[in-house]
């Protein structure tokens, strides 16, 4: 084939896998991580560049991670356009751009890739399986948040990285005495996980490629083990300093195999639920969303998360077993690359956030190829059938795309739609009145506010019934409410909530690390004092005893902090 009628399917892949954020290119900062990672952040516009790279450097002004190339890719573009904070919707619409446009990139790459990879098949089966499902994994509705999310922009960033790593190791494959092309797989695997730690997950999709395809020579294992080590050996230094930085920014903790194995049989009942979870929103993503921080923690650990764990043991078994069974080497593919692209978000080192769309960005590409491998397979006996059905899924999938993507093109349409899928959810409704009071809506504003306030007042009532329950949560949930009462003008019903927040965080389980535990310490510290001046500076002598009580607090606080 000529180069340029190779290069025009990849091209027009990633044209296709752009094409649905088009009309989210005009919006503006959403008030989800928005403001503090970009546009209210003086780091990038005005700090230095070498720091970005430093991992002992102060995190939190930039999410308490360490994805020096994100930062970096935000800093230079900023810098270029001359920006000063605060940012405006110009310089969110060129990060738009930046986004759309690293997503298409990933993309062609993930096609190339695929067309590489499905030599087997010889003829127009290869093409049309690689095609199929590179247009799958362009069009799925589950990037959206990556993509149309401007601090979004470390998935697309890392998929760019991830797939050029593939590429090189396919080339590494085909030329066995060069090992230029290891080396420059290694280099790429860095880059990688400098712009998301959940590449790590690398030398699985690695080893997922080689029970793809053996190799013409069908090379021992020993030898395929081999080329994988160095992206291994990256990957690992990556996820050491990436927990490393986590414990001490109190995002999380490391990995102490003692406290692992003791809560192992509780973790594989909550992965049990979380990949039940995953599996259906590859395959049919009709509810797509923010985050889940309700699906676990509204499980009732003695029985609704059990209860829930069996029902998914009952739906991953049958399709484990049959991936498993099955003589065709495109399935345990599929299923290698799922599974082990979601290995770093399993929580084997406990994290704050249990599920999110966004972790299925890599793993969705194994359900989008075995979806391919079925089309194929249909189209030897109904070609018709097969094309009506393929073309049916990605019309369907790019217009849910396209919607998803105008959700995020500014804080009241994001927040409205997460509403409307999860009508009980205090954070969204926060965050809309957030919104609306900034747009100078005040009477709008309060509304929202208090209905926030009334689901959080219902989420720590439920909390204090089910004292089993993540401590972590109860904490959020009563200092959330303390907030939106103090904004609401009701400083003794803030004061309340906010001592069962400070009852929440004495709690075992309710902080990370030590340094967690010093973050959240000292922003209830503020509250608690705020809120008792304030009832101080009314007189009210009825307010005496809970005035003491805050300042006893503010005293425990103190270990903590």
């Amino acid at each position: 084939m000529k180069p340029a009628r190779s290069l025009l399917p990849v091209v027009t892949v990633g044209l296709l896998g752009a094409l649905p954020y088009l009309p989210s290119l005009s919006g503006d900062f959403v008030n989800y991580d928005d403001p503090y990672l970009v546009q209210r952040n003086r780091v990038l516009t005005e700090g230095r560049l070498t720091d970005l790279f430093d991992p002992t450097s102060g995190r939190e002004a930039l999410g308490s991670e360490f994805l020096p190339l994100r930062d970096l890719s935000w800093a230079l573009e900023l810098r270029l356009l001359g920006a000063q904070v605060p940012l405006g919707p110009r310089e969110a619409q060129v990060l738009r751009t930046t986004n759309a446009l690293l997503y298409g990139l990933a993309c062609a790459l993930a096609f190339a890739f695929l067309w590489r990879l499905f030599e087997a098949p010889r003829g127009p089966e290869r093409s049309r399986a690689a095609w199929w499902a590179a247009a799958a994994f362009a069009l799925h509705p589950v990037h959206a948040e990556s993509v149309a999310w401007i601090s979004g922009r470390k998935d697309v960033l890392a998929a760019v990285f991830v797939f050029a790593t593939l590429l090189a190791y396919l080339r590494a494959r085909a030329a066995p005495r060069s090992v230029l092309w290891l080396e420059l797989c290694a280099l790429l695997a860095a880059c990688a996980c400098l712009s998301k730690s959940t590449s790590t997950a690398l030398p699985f999709l690695l080893l997922a490629v080689e029970v793809l395809d053996p190799g013409a020579r069908r090379d021992p294992w020993s030898r395929r083990l081999l080329r994988i080590a160095p992206t291994f050996l990256v990957c690992a230094a990556a996820a050491t300093l990436a927990a490393w930085v986590g414990r001490a920014t109190g995002v999380g903790r490391g990995l102490d195999f003692v406290a692992l194995l003791a809560r192992l049989p509780d973790l594989a009942l909550k992965d049990l639920v979380v990949l039940r979870h995953y599996l259906v929103l590859s395959f049919a993503p009709v509810e797509v969303r923010i985050n889940h921080p309700t699906l676990l923690a509204a499980l009732d650990p003695a029985g609704g998360l059990a209860r829930h764990a069996a029902l998914a043991a009952l739906a991953l078994g049958p399709l484990a077993f049959l991936l498993l069974r099955s003589h065709r080497r495109l399935p345990r593919f599929a299923a290698l690359w799922f599974l082990g692209g979601l290995l770093p978000v399993l929580n084997l080192i406990p994290f704050s956030q249990w599920v999110a769309d966004r972790f299925l960005c890599l793993p969705v590409l194994g359900p989008c190829a075995l979806l391919a491998w079925v089309l194929v397979w249909l189209a030897r006996r109904r070609p018709r059938l097969a094309q009506t059905l393929a073309l049916s899924f990605l019309c369907v999938w790019g217009l849910r795309t396209g919607l998803r993507a105008r959700d995020f093109r500014d804080s009241f349409a994001l927040w409205e739609a997460q509403l409307r899928v999860e009508p009980g959810d205090p954070l969204a409704q926060e965050h809309l009145g957030r919104a609306y009071l900034r747009r100078g809506l005040e009477g709008r504003s309060r509304q929202d506010v208090e209905r926030a306030a009334q689901l959080l007042a219902e989420s720590v009532r439920g909390f204090a019934r089910a004292r089993p329950t993540n401590p972590g949560h109860a904490f959020e949930a009563a200092f959330l409410l303390a907030q939106a009462r103090a904004a609401l003008g009701a400083p003794r019903e803030a004061l309340l909530a906010g001592l069962a927040a400070h009852e929440a965080l004495l709690r075992p389980g309710a902080v990370l690390s030590p340094q967690q535990g010093a973050v959240r310490g000292a922003a209830l510290a503020r509250t608690l004092k705020l809120l008792a001046n304030e009832l101080e500076r009314r007189g009210d002598p009825a307010d005496r005893p809970l005035i003491e009580r805050a300042r006893a607090a503010l005293a425990a606080l103190e270990p903590v902090r």
